[in-house]
């Protein structure tokens, strides 16, 4: 989606964040790369405003985000699970590599936690831009 088309939705950003991140008055960050969004985060600020298409969003727990993304394609780690999917070969990852000639056709949903098991933070990006937030 072009970066014109974001800010209908989302109005102009507020302040430009680390590594190009632009952020957004509405708790949604979005990455640019030539000019269309290469990632998305929402965070707490964005509870109740926003969803993915699949209908991830931020305060839902686990099982509620395992009836979305199946829980046998979670990639899992402390506090945090990832979806990893390639939408070359049109199938999900149990890792990720970040050497691929194919980093910008594979895309990670990425949800971290709070204490209570809920959704705090959703990053929905392609593995190239995930490799510049690292």
């Amino acid at each position: 989606m072009s970066r014109a088309n974001v800010e209908k939705v989302l109005g102009e950003a507020e302040n430009d964040g680390s590594r190009g991140m632009m952020f957004y008055n509405n708790g949604v960050g979005v990455l640019y790369r030539e000019n269309s969004a290469v990632a998305i985060l929402m965070n707490e600020d964005s509870k109740g405003s926003f969803i993915t298409s699949g209908g991830l969003e931020v305060n839902m727990n686990k099982n509620d985000l395992y009836k979305i993304y199946d829980k046998k394609n979670a990639i899992e780690a402390s506090g945090s699970l990832t979806f990893a999917y390639d939408s070359f070969n049109k199938k999900y990852l149990k890792e990720v590599k970040y050497d691929s000639d194919q980093t910008n056709q594979s895309y990670l949903i990425s949800v971290e936690f709070n204490d209570k098991g809920e959704a705090e933070r959703i990053v929905v990006s392609d593995i190239q831009a995930a490799l510049l937030a690292n």
